[in-house]
């Protein structure tokens, strides 16, 4: 009963952990765009067309988990703050394709130079051992949660009577 009481004190202080790190993250980490800041879904969208030349509308919205009416919404906002265009396809005219314009790069390369110092910040307090050991565990729980297993709890001996 003892390792049932530690994993759900060790899970709701994972839970808890991962709540405030969310939100600082989430705080220092929002970019400003053209006209105030980005939405979580036009970053999102942002960070899905890196590395594409043209991604259609369809592909992105599998991409960034958005019905193609919601994909649609953002990506309007995203032409108005010139991040994004939109464009059809020459062989078929059905086809909507969308790709960063030079802003929206721009936008895209400070951002990850904005990520890349914030993992600095984050793993600098730890040793390159403790580096390499939290980075396996939190690829084992990414594995793990996005693979959709429940996590394993601790084996308690059970009593059939």
């Amino acid at each position: 009963m003892k390792r049932e009481g530690s994993f759900d004190r060790n899970s709701a202080e994972l839970m808890g952990q991962l709540h405030l790190l969310a939100r600082r993250f989430i705080h220092q980490y929002r970019e400003p765009a053209a006209d105030g800041t980005l939405t979580r879904l036009e970053t999102a969208v942002i960070e899905a067309l890196e590395g594409r030349r043209d991604f259609t509308m369809g592909a992105l919205a599998d991409a960034v988990s958005l019905t193609f009416s919601g994909l649609t919404a953002v990506v309007d906002k995203l032409v108005t703050k010139k991040l994004v265009e939109r464009g059809r396809s020459d062989e078929d005219r059905r086809i909507v394709w969308v790709r960063l314009t030079a802003a929206g790069r721009k936008v895209r390369s400070e951002r990850g130079r904005r990520r890349m110092r914030m993992a600095r910040a984050m793993l600098g307090s730890l040793s390159v051992d403790e580096q390499e050991n939290f980075l396996g565990l939190m690829k084992k729980i990414g594995r793990s949660v996005t693979s959709g297993e429940r996590a394993a709890r601790p084996a308690a001996k059970v009593r059939l009577t």
